[in-house]
């Protein structure tokens, strides 16, 4: 079993059995440790733990309760809907990095983490109108906002050091050029095809595109973006062809089906008589290909039960992948 699923599923079992006895043994650092039950926090203590996530209705006291909080670098608050304020969090989490507050459905002002040293930032599911707050972190770097249905893009600040964004509301890319240090931008939701970029983006690397209709997006003739490397697509359609227009310099090319028993068409993106490491007719559920657009699927091994030169099929099916939030 994975740690990452030992630190997380352990509600019904003795919290001070279980943490001696499954995660203190552990030989790596641990990932993060959600706790559920506040039976759970003082059994945290000889593990020194430095990724935690509360989950459920606790007061500022008990998460301030949390062990060797001092020494905590990320920290998760989430399914919170009565924590209403955030003054006691710099004092108690002096070493904090990264924060993900989610589903904290009272809070809604950020002012107090004003001058934190937080680096990474991950809402969602809160009644935010604004994120003034922001510019008075000089730390952050990578901001994620999801599901936050009352805050409009526009008070979003503009964050000259910013390098990682990720986002589900398209209007946030007439505004792009309050970023202008992303290296790396997350974009969900249909509309995205027709909106473009605000922005040309000249230290973007690397773009992940979720529910992106390729087709669509460059039918609205959406300018190529040759400095991008790195390129990870989660489509509706099986259409893969666009990206051998939208991006002509990527290296790197993940695709993820949006949905499952989606058929994607290869062929345009290059004929070849082979799948490499790959059953017939069938591919992995997230296929990382290191190569340009242009010499996908290049022929390097014949795939099972078929002649190397036999004739390939022309699409392939793609099973569902799970997706996992950020913590």
């Amino acid at each position: 079993m994975k740690s990452s699923k030992l630190c997380s599923d352990w509600d019904g079992f003795d919290p001070n059995e279980y943490v001696a006895q499954v995660l203190a043994p552990m030989p790596d650092e641990l990932p993060m440790i959600e706790v559920r039950d506040p039976r759970q926090i003082p059994a945290l203590h000889p593990l020194r733990a430095r990724q935690v996530l509360v989950s459920g209705a606790r007061t500022p006291q008990e998460i301030t309760n949390l062990p060797h909080a001092g020494h905590i670098t990320s920290l998760g608050i989430e399914l919170n809907p009565a924590l209403r304020r955030l003054d006691w969090l710099a004092g108690a989490f002096p070493s904090l990095e990264a924060l993900r507050l989610a589903g904290c459905t009272q809070l809604d002002k950020l002012d107090s983490l004003g001058g934190t040293a937080i680096t990474r930032l991950a809402l969602a599911d809160m009644p935010l109108h604004g994120l003034g707050a922001l510019s008075t972190m000089p730390a952050l770097r990578i901001l994620q906002l999801r599901a936050l249905d009352q805050l409009v893009p526009d008070r979003v600040p503009a964050l000259l050091e910013l390098t990682e964004l990720n986002v589900d509301n398209a209007d946030f890319l007439d505004l792009l050029d309050r970023w202008p240090a992303l290296t790396r931008l997350s974009v969900s939701g249909s509309t995205f095809p027709h909106r473009g970029l605000g922005a040309p983006l000249p230290l973007l690397r690397h773009i992940e595109l979720q529910g992106v209709d390729l087709t669509t997006l460059a039918a609205h003739r959406i300018p190529e973006l040759p400095q991008v490397s790195e390129v990870s697509v989660s489509i509706p359609r099986g259409e893969l062809a666009p990206l051998t227009v939208l991006f002509p310099q990527a290296r790197t090319v993940t695709v993820v089906a949006s949905r499952p028993g989606l058929n994607v068409d290869l062929a345009p993106c290059r004929p070849c008589r082979s799948w490499s490491r790959s059953p017939c007719g069938a591919l992995p559920r997230s296929a990382a290909i290191e190569a340009s657009p242009r010499e996908l699927f290049a022929p390097t091994e014949p795939c099972e039960g078929r002649e190397p030169h036999g004739p390939r099929p022309s699409c392939a099916r793609w099973p569902r992948v799970e997706q996992h939030p950020w913590r």
